[in-house]
């Protein structure tokens, strides 16, 4: 499904360790990165099988967390931002690596803390990524974010009954999601009203809205085409969620 998204997608690309992005991420167009944060989960689950070396590789990851944080604080500016991890996270980037190839071939593959090495390993390139342009994140937590309350009401959404109202619901719940999203404009973005401006439906996908509301938009900001299209995206998953569940 993620090549089928994001077919004509070109660009910087983060992902967790799904492997199906593994073919996406080989096109000339895509420069994948991995996120830190699955790495740093996979060693503190490894905590009780090995807490030394799981300690250590979750302080050397700790330590890339640091150096991000001191960006922020200190409002950093995308180029300042790169400069900043080229000088401070490479070398504790290389010294992670270094400690898992020495530690890697004296581990027990199938155990846990093995388990955590080897999935660093396999994405190392990918996580080292993230240096390349100061805009980049360290990690995909915002986007886990985004979308934690589409999972957790993936129970809710098994009464969608028809594949129709599922897609009246996925138009509902990504309406807050993308007004949040230009939050900056502040609740002008997002007053609902019986104003006839242009629908929501036209901005994020083609199925229908089950209610007849009208989206106030306010100059300023971009039109159709020029906004982000995860929204789109996001509606078709969770559609074609939904009518594989409905047969469940």
């Amino acid at each position: 499904y993620p090549e089928a998204v994001l077919k004509n997608f070109s660009g910087y690309l983060q992902t967790d360790g799904y492997s199906g992005y593994e073919k996406l991420a080989k096109s000339e167009n895509i420069i994948q990165l991995a996120c830190w944060a699955h790495a740093r989960r996979k060693f503190e689950e490894a905590l009780p099988n090995d807490k030394i070396k799981a300690e250590i590789a979750m302080k050397l990851i700790q330590e890339l967390y640091h150096i991000e944080r001191q960006a922020k604080e200190d409002n950093l500016d995308a180029d300042q931002r790169k400069a900043l991890r080229i000088e401070k996270a490479l070398p504790v980037y290389n010294l992670i690596g270094k400690w898992i190839s020495q530690n890697l071939k004296k581990t027990l593959p199938k155990s846990i803390i093995g388990k955590a090495m080897q999935y660093t390993f396999d994405r190392w390139d990918e996580l080292g990524n993230y240096m390349l342009d100061g805009l980049l994140e360290i990690g995909n937590n915002l986007v886990e974010n985004a979308i934690r309350p589409v999972a957790m009401g993936c129970k809710n959404y098994l009464l969608a009954g028809t594949h129709e109202s599922a897609q009246s619901n996925a138009n509902h719940v990504l309406m807050p999601s993308d007004a949040n999203s230009w939050s900056t404009y502040g609740e002008e973005w997002a007053n609902v009203s019986n104003t006839p401006f242009r629908s929501y439906k036209q901005y994020t996908h083609e199925g229908g809205i089950a209610s007849p509301l009208i989206v106030h938009w306010p100059k300023g900001i971009p039109a159709k085409g020029q906004l982000r299209t995860q929204s789109s995206h996001l509606i078709d998953i969770m559609a074609t969620c939904l009518a594989i569940m409905s047969i469940w």
